[in-house]
């Protein structure tokens, strides 16, 4: 039987993110009780908030943007790949030990999955040109 896991990071004042960028606030800006017609809550939030997904139009300027990409593109059968680096390059030797031939979805687990909100680290791997291009050809 197929199960669906949701692995995003809950939205909330104690999400940690990237220095510099915009903190997640949520403010009642107007409420029921207080005689308006609806309660009426105003996000504040970056674009990089918690689990978020814009490889495309991060790394291309003519990327497509995430806003525009189907739902159907994040959900659905998918490979996942623990990586042991805790920071730097990811490059295909990395997964070298891995056969990903026929993976349409892959997800990369690291040490940062495991970190609690409320905890942000510089030290982080990523994903190298070299292996987005080796990733690409994949398929």
């Amino acid at each position: 039987m197929s199960m669906i896991y949701d692995i995003t990071r809950t939205v909330s004042s104690n999400l940690k993110g990237w220095a510099g960028e915009t903190p997640f606030s949520a403010v009642r800006e107007l409420r029921l009780e207080d005689g308006h017609s609806v309660n009426l809550t105003i996000l504040t939030l970056s674009a990089h908030t918690g689990t978020h997904m814009d490889a495309y139009y991060h790394f291309e300027p003519d990327g497509a943007h995430p806003v525009g990409m189907p739902l159907e593109a994040y959900i659905g059968t998918c490979y996942v790949v623990t990586v042991n680096k805790r920071q730097g390059a990811l490059t295909p030797a990395d997964f070298a030990h891995v056969d990903l031939s026929g993976v349409k979805r892959l997800l990369i687990h690291s040490h940062i999955s495991d970190l609690p909100d409320d905890v942000w680290t510089e030290e982080f791997p990523y994903l190298s040109v070299e292996l987005i291009d080796w990733l690409h050809d994949l398929g």
